[in-house]
């Protein structure tokens, strides 16, 4: 699914439509315990859970506890699989798809790197 405003592709029809309202029509999910502002409802629930519940996932493999899943995960994909992101344009290594892309935008012309399991 394609956005008609810029170059953003989404898998589904839901994540199109919560792409639109949070970049295009500024639309934010505020958290009523603070000032933080959400671009979805998922992610202002992961932020309640984490800020001010203090809930914690914890890695089965050491002592390591992060706030979300996605940070364990890149955890344990880091640290005890060893896997690495590299850049195909320098000698550059990245820890995680972010870190990659970060690194293109500043050092490669901007180059946007997408990640081949999701539509970021």
């Amino acid at each position: 699914y394609m956005c008609d405003q810029c170059e953003y592709a989404a898998k589904s029809l839901h994540n199109l439509k919560v792409h639109k309202l949070a970049i295009h029509e500024g639309h934010k999910y505020m958290c009523d315990q603070c000032e933080y502002a959400a671009k979805s409802l998922h992610n202002l629930k992961v932020h309640k859970l984490a800020i001010h519940e203090g809930h914690k996932y914890m890695c089965d493999q050491c002592e390591y506890s992060a706030k979300t899943t996605i940070s364990l995960t890149e955890h344990i994909k880091v640290v005890h699989q060893g896997l690495k992101k590299l850049c195909d344009q320098c000698d550059y290594v990245g820890s995680t798809v972010w870190s990659l892309r970060k690194h293109k935008e500043k050092h490669h012309d901007k180059i946007r790197v997408y990640c081949d399991k999701c539509q970021y």
